[in-house]
């Protein structure tokens, strides 16, 4: 989480941003880099942050985190989601696959 970066951010709407494993200033680990741990860490946050009716807003591989979020056991706190540009788990090429 760091400084607000939305362009459109009413103040009475509450936000979080969270940095990719990997990316931004997170920690850059060697395992967990895959839409299954980037999930699971979405859902970490949330459930630290005790959120619920969250609406998820993803964009290109961060639309793909929120799918696979929606998949796994992550609809407890879930209210809505918003998928731009999606780049979804499924399209996502895994060594020795086509």
């Amino acid at each position: 989480m760091g400084r607000p970066n939305a362009v459109f951010r009413p103040e009475w709407i509450p936000r979080v941003a969270h940095d990719r494993r990997g990316h931004g200033r997170s920690s850059q680990d060697w395992s967990g880099n895959d839409m299954n741990g980037y999930a699971d860490d979405l859902a970490a946050v949330i459930e630290a942050l005790d959120l619920e009716d969250v609406t998820l807003v993803g964009h290109s591989t961060g639309a793909g985190e929120v799918a696979r979020y929606i998949g796994r056991p992550g609809t407890k706190r879930f209210a809505a989601a918003v998928l731009i540009a999606a780049v979804p788990p499924i399209l996502v090429k895994q060594i020795g696959k086509r």
